[in-house]
């Protein structure tokens, strides 16, 4: 990862955050000239002059990664807050893919980048949860950000989701086919809600998404029967 030396909100008089409760995850809706290193250094000059036109101090975003898989931070001290997410900069990070993925996904290369700084973020501030810029949005400032079709991709961002028949999960608690089942039927959100399944039974980032999925996906019960038969197929 390159480290760059970039204002943020502190050029307009911020203290550096206290604590952050998320990684916020955005993209840019733009696209450098090539995916030469130094068209991509280029390419976070000019969003950051933007985002300085726009008064908010600097980039707001606190690391970029490229379809490269090139990742660049915009400064040392990662608690510098940036101008990501209205009314909530002093408590998130922000993690930024760019080009625009309303109808595409991004490149494997970036999304393994996306997981090296999601690891390095967390040695940071601990196992703090991922969130699209569009969930953690106020009402006032909402936003289709990451794209309409994030769903599709942002689980990819969690290393290991996919659990391995060491885990936990196989020993004595439900089987996939037993949450297979319950998708089938409609009922699998309140068999979690319900606290059917006990934590010590899933791995810890499974725990993680299905938390993300029960804040944001209430009702999508088909989104989730295809989420479980991908993990079920890759399970074999």
């Amino acid at each position: 990862m390159e480290t760059l030396s970039l204002p943020g909100l502190d050029a307009l008089g911020w203290s550096l955050r206290a604590g952050t409760v998320a990684i916020s995850i955005h993209h840019t809706v733009t696209m450098a000239a090539s995916e030469d290193r130094e068209e991509e250094r280029d390419h976070v000059h000019v969003i950051d002059n933007y985002h300085q036109s726009l008064g908010w101090g600097g980039i707001g975003y606190h690391v970029l990664v490229f379809p490269s898989g090139r990742l660049y931070q915009s400064h040392a001290n990662n608690r510098i807050p940036r101008a990501g997410v209205a009314h909530r900069n002093g408590e998130i990070v922000h993690l930024a893919f760019v080009g625009d993925f309303t109808a595409t996904q991004p490149t494997a290369a970036a999304i393994a980048g996306a997981r090296e700084a999601i690891a390095l973020l967390r040695q940071e501030y601990g196992d703090i949860p991922l969130m699209a810029h569009r969930e953690v949005a106020t009402p006032d400032y909402p936003t289709a950000c990451p794209g309409d079709n994030y769903r599709a991709w942002i689980g990819q961002l969690e290393e290991g989701l996919m659990p391995t028949r060491e885990d936990p999960f196989y020993a004595g608690g439900p089987t996939l086919g037993d949450i297979h089942d319950w998708a089938a039927r409609g009922d699998w959100l309140t068999k979690v809600l319900s606290s059917q399944l006990d934590d010590s039974q899933i791995p810890l980032m499974l725990i993680r998404q299905l938390q993300t999925e029960v804040a944001n996906l209430w009702g999508d019960v088909e989104f989730i029967k295809q989420r479980l038969a991908a993990i079920k197929e890759a399970l074999g």
